[in-house]
Order: structure tokens, then C-alpha cells, then sequence
């Protein structure tokens, strides 16, 4: 802008010079003339018309001058009135979008006073109904006491059969465990006589062995005693042969106790044996007495679940009238409290409506306000066009003089 000024004051000063340099010559009139036809009426804006080259120089640098000294502040006004208005129409939205709401809430609460009014018409039908259904409540309460009561001692009196059975269970796995342990001694005393008897027929085996050998040396003996003239050797091998012979029936004698001994210990076997499958006999049974035991503890079990199931269903039940009769206790406290909670609602739209009425008041005044500040900045915005149009046509002109100087010259 200072640089724009700048130029046109140069060149003014330039055409002033040459103007004066010319002026005598052509019969100008001198700096300073002023024609009647260029003044405003102070109504309209100056309109520039064609003059002698000096005083038309004179004039159009004057008016670019002015024009360009004010562009800065203008726009600063503009931009003041820009914000001014930008504020209103703000404000203006705020005002609308507050009325709305209050409006939404009038409508709001209209309504629930219209479905209080309703409630109110038909409080007492309601409340008898309310009562009625409350007192049907209470019967079913009863109801459902007594029988979850009842459920309790049926499951108390299941929950004692089961520990019964189940002490019952314990005791015959201890008789069972103890036959076992019977059994199990028997076992070892029946392994105990099979070994013995194993031992005997070895000792027997070996008995006979010896039998045979000691009678086969009986006959060598005799050979050599029928081979051999001398007494003597005949008397040694006599009495070597009767001392065999004794041996011979000491073994046998020996090998007859020892079956003797044999028997015994296989009818020890045979009655352990027997004895064996007698506990083996009482053992199944006890099994067969356990898993009857454990049959039972499961469907008592069974029954007790069923029990615990039906008791949390009328309990939940119950539960459900409980909370049905508090929801009617605030119901009936609400009906109660119909006429009260009625004034205060048309308080609360009387206090509402007032607040609708000063909020239409408020958008009325920034609608207002809103349009003075848009026409202000929309009329401040044409006086700056209007302004830049005489600029454009302050420079038009002063090049056409310019023009027109330099063909005169």
C-alpha cells in the first residue's frame, strides 16, 4: 500500500512539473481550478469528471491517497463487523437450541402430567386392584413357606439317611477288609502246607533213592559173602548188610511218616481250602452289600437333588412375589401421593413455560440483533466496494489523461 502511494505521489509530481512547463502555452487554468459540475450535492458520492490535465492529476492522486490510507482501518472495521456477526449468529443458535430443548421438555412433562391426571382419575379401581393382587401374593408366600419348609426337613432327613448309609458303607468295607485279611492268612498258612508237603515228597524221593542204593549194595554184599570162604569176611559183611537192612527200614519207616505227615498237611489244605472259599463266599457277599449301600446313597442322592432343585424353584418363586409386593407397596405409596406429585409437576411446566417465554424472548432480541449486525457489515462491505470501484475508476481516468497529455504535448 505505502509503496502504491509512493508511486502515485512521484508521478503526480512528475505531471505537475510538466503541466506547469505547459500551462502557459495551452491557456489551462492553474493548479487549484475547481469546476462547480465536480461537487457533490452531500447526498451522493463525487463522481469524477474529465478536467484540465493538472487539476484532474491533482484530484485522482488525491482520491488514491485517501482511498489507500483508509483500506487498512476498513478492513480492520470489517473484520470487527465479520466477528460481531459471527458472535450474533452464535448466540442466536445457542438461544433456538435452548428453546428447543425447553420446548421437548414442556412436551415431556405435559405428558406425564397427563398420565398422572389418568392415574389420579383411576386411583381407586387401581388401588383395590393393587391390594387384591398383594394379598394374593401373600397367600402364595405362605403357601410356598410351608412347602419349602417341608422340602427342608425332607432334605435334612435325606441328608442324615445318606451319613447312615454311608457309616453302613464303612462298616462293611471294614468286615470285608478284615475277611480279606483272613483270607489272606489262610492263603499263606495253604502256601506254607503245599511247601511242606513238596518238602516231604523230596525227602521221600530221596529216602527211596537211598532204599535202592543201600539194597543194591545189600546184594553186592551178599555176592561177596557167597564168593568168599573166610568167616570172618563173611561175619563183616553180615553185619554190613543187617546194618543196611536197619537202614533200609529206617528209611522206610521214615518215608511212612512222612506220608503220614503228607496227609495231614493235605487235609490242612483241604480245610483251609474249604475255609477259603467260605470267607471268599462272605467277601462277595460284602461286596454285593456295598454296591446295594452305594446303590442307595446314590438315589438318595438323587432325591436329595431334586429336593434342593424344587426348594431354589419355590424359592425363586417367593422371591418373585416379595419383590411384586414391594413394587405394589411404592405403587400404592405412588397413587397416594398422586395429588401431591401433580401440583408439583404443574409447578415444574408453570416454572418451564416461563422459561420458554424468556428464551423466545431472547431468540426475538438476537434475531434482531443478528439481522442490524449482518445489514451493518453487509452495508460496510458495499461502501468498500464502492470505494474500490472509485479507486479502479480514479486509475481509468488518470490513464486516459495521461494518455491524452502525452498526445497534446
Amino acid at each position: 500500500m505505502i509503496s502504491n502511494i509512493l508511486k502515485w505521489v512521484f508521478s503526480s509530481v512528475v505531471f505537475l512539473f510538466l503541466a506547469a512547463c505547459s500551462s502557459g502555452s495551452n491557456g489551462d487554468p492553474g493548479l487549484g481550478a475547481e469546476d462547480p459540475k465536480d461537487k457533490g450535492d452531500g447526498n451522493n458520492p463525487i463522481v469524477l469528471q474529465p478536467k484540465p490535465f493538472m487539476e484532474q492529476n491533482q484530484e485522482y492522486t488525491m482520491v488514491m491517497i485517501e482511498a489507500m490510507l483508509q483500506e487498512a482501518p476498513d478492513q480492520r472495521e470489517l473484520q470487527r463487523l465479520q466477528d460481531e456477526a459471527n458472535s450474533a449468529a452464535d448466540r442466536l443458535n445457542q438461544v433456538e437450541s435452548e428453546l428447543s430443548d425447553s420446548q421437548a421438555r414442556l412436551a415431556i412433562l405435559r405428558k406425564q402430567l397427563k398420565d398422572l391426571e389418568d392415574k389420579n382419575a383411576n386411583k381407586s379401581s387401581e388401588l383395590n386392584r393393587l391390594q387384591n393382587e398383594k394379598r394374593d401374593n401373600e397367600g402364595q408366600i405362605w403357601r410356598l413357606d410351608n412347602d419349602i419348609n417341608e422340602l427342608d426337613r425332607r432334605i435334612d432327613q435325606l441328608a442324615r439317611d445318606i451319613d447312615d448309609r454311608r457309616r453302613q458303607e464303612d462298616n462293611v468295607v471294614r468286615e470285608r477288609d478284615q475277611i480279606v485279611r483272613q483270607k489272606s492268612r489262610l492263603e499263606d498258612e495253604r502256601i506254607q502246607e503245599q511247601n511242606k508237603i513238596q518238602r516231604l515228597n523230596r525227602q521221600i524221593q530221596q529216602n527211596q533213592d537211598e532204599m535202592a542204593r543201600l539194597q543194591q549194595r545189600n546184594q553186592d554184599l551178599r555176592q561177596k559173602k557167597q564168593n568168599t570162604t573166610d568167616p570172618n569176611e563173611k561175619a563183616r559183611l553180615q553185619a554190613k548188610i543187617d546194618e543196611n537192612r536197619q537202614k533200609i527200614d529206617n528209611l522206610r519207616q521214615q518215608n511212612q511218616n512222612h506220608r503220614q505227615n503228607i496227609q495231614v498237611a493235605q487235609n490242612r489244605i483241604n480245610d483251609i481250602n474249604s475255609r477259603i472259599a467260605n470267607l471268599q463266599n462272605r467277601v462277595d457277599q460284602k461286596d454285593q452289600e456295598i454296591r446295594e449301600i452305594r446303590r442307595q446313597i446314590v438315589t438318595l442322592e438323587d432325591r436329595r437333588d431334586d429336593f434342593r432343585r424344587e426348594r431354589l424353584s419355590k424359592t425363586n418363586r417367593r422371591q418373585d412375589y416379595v419383590a411384586r409386593n414391594r413394587q405394589i407397596d411404592r405403587e400404592i405409596a405412588f397413587l397416594d401421593s398422586l395429588a401431591d406429585k401433580i401440583a408439583d409437576k404443574k409447578a415444574e411446566i408453570a416454572r418451564e413455560e416461563d422459561n420458554e417465554r424468556r428464551l423466545i424472548a431472547d431468540r426475538d432480541a438476537a434475531r434482531a440483533h443478528y439481522a442490524q449486525v449482518s445489514k451493518e457489515h453487509s452495508d460496510f462491505s458495499a461502501d468498500l466496494i464502492r470505494k474500490q470501484q472509485i479507486i479502479w475508476d480514479a486509475e481509468e481516468l488518470n490513464d486516459l489523461a495521461l494518455e491524452e497529455f502525452y498526445k497534446n504535448s
